[in-house]
C-alpha cells in the first residue's frame, strides 16, 4: 500500500519521456501506484532508466490498450492526435530550424540528446537532495 494510505492506483502516463510526464511516472512509481507510460518512441524511454511500454506506430492498436485506463471518448480523440504525428511527425521546416537557430543562438538540438542531458541532471539532483 502506498506510503500515503491510500489503495495503490492504475495510471496510464501518455508523454511518459516528457519533462512533466518522466516525473509525473517517478512520483507515481514511488507512490507504489501501477503505472503504464506509453512513449512514441522507445528509444527515447532509455533515458529514464526504468521499463516503458512502447505503443508502437499502429494508432488502432493504441486506442485498444488506451482503452484499459481511459474513457472511450478520450481514447478515441488521443488515437486521432497520434494518427497525425504518426503520419507527419514533428519535424521543423527549413525555416522553422532557421528560425529557431536565430532565437536560441545555436542549432536546436536532437531530443535524445535533451533526454540524456536531462536525466543526467534530474540524477545529479537526486542524488544531492538524498545526501542532503
Amino acid at each position: 500500500m502506498p506510503a500515503h494510505g491510500m489503495q495503490s492506483m492504475k495510471f496510464l502516463v501518455l508523454g511518459a519521456t516528457g519533462i512533466v510526464g518522466s516525473r509525473l511516472v517517478r512520483g507515481l512509481m514511488e507512490g507504489h501506484h501501477r503505472v503504464r507510460a506509453l512513449p512514441r518512441d522507445a528509444r527515447k524511454a532509455q533515458a529514464l532508466g526504468r521499463p516503458i511500454a512502447y505503443a508502437g506506430h499502429d494508432p488502432d492498436a493504441w486506442e485498444a490498450r488506451a482503452l484499459e485506463f481511459l474513457p472511450p471518448w478520450l481514447a478515441y480523440d488521443l488515437r486521432r492526435m497520434y494518427a497525425r504525428f504518426v503520419a507527419h511527425g514533428l519535424i521543423g521546416t527549413e525555416s522553422e530550424i532557421r528560425t529557431l537557430t536565430r532565437l536560441l543562438g545555436h542549432p536546436p538540438g536532437s531530443f535524445e540528446a535533451f533526454a540524456d542531458e536531462a536525466a543526467r541532471a534530474w540524477s545529479a539532483h537526486d542524488t544531492a537532495v538524498v545526501k542532503s
